[in-house]
């Protein structure tokens, strides 16, 4: 653990004095040795499967595009994650959305981990300017290790039926 020397900490385990005090008990060598492993072997993967995720992203994100070209992919291409596509259908309540694509096996998300079950308009969408009708109909949706082809496959094809039938059910 790195502190500067200015900074005051309280220790989180008494007991012998390891750690200069701040945490008492024998090291968790096997844990640390396990933690250098890892870190090893997802750097060993990363380049190849950040392009794996960018391909599987981009395939979703064109064929929801080609069907909604009124749809908002918010940030620049190159500067998103790799695992991350957020994207806004104007005029669409996302929350109804979200049940909809739920109850079929399609997981998606509204705004951020922590902001979830607020029922409030992202304050980061209106920050950046989007339009309320466009901030409300926002989907996140988070691909990772085990996301293939087949599952964005299946996913996109029941987005497009279910923004389909949203869409329609609102007279659009």
């Amino acid at each position: 653990m790195w502190a500067n020397s200015n900074v005051v900490l309280t220790p989180t385990i008494d007991g012998g004095g390891q750690e200069r005090g701040l945490r008492s008990g024998t090291e968790n060598v096997a844990g640390a040795i396990g933690f250098a492993q890892a870190l090893y072997l997802v750097e060993k993967h990363r380049k190849t499967e950040v392009e794996r995720l960018e391909s599987l992203r981009d395939g979703l994100e064109q064929q929801l595009l080609t069907v909604f070209p009124d749809a908002v992919v918010s940030g620049a291409k190159k500067r998103r994650l790799s695992s991350h596509l957020h994207i806004s259908f104007p005029g669409l309540d996302a929350e109804r959305l979200i049940f909809r694509l739920e109850s079929r096996g399609v997981l998606v998300a509204t705004g951020s981990a922590c902001a979830a079950n607020k029922g409030t308009r992202s304050h980061v969408l209106t920050g950046i300017g989007l339009d309320p009708r466009v901030a409300d109909g926002s989907l996140r949706l988070t691909l990772g290790k085990l996301t293939d082809e087949n599952a964005i496959q299946r996913a996109a094809a029941i987005m497009i039926e279910e923004i389909t039938s949203e869409y329609e059910r609102i007279g659009r």
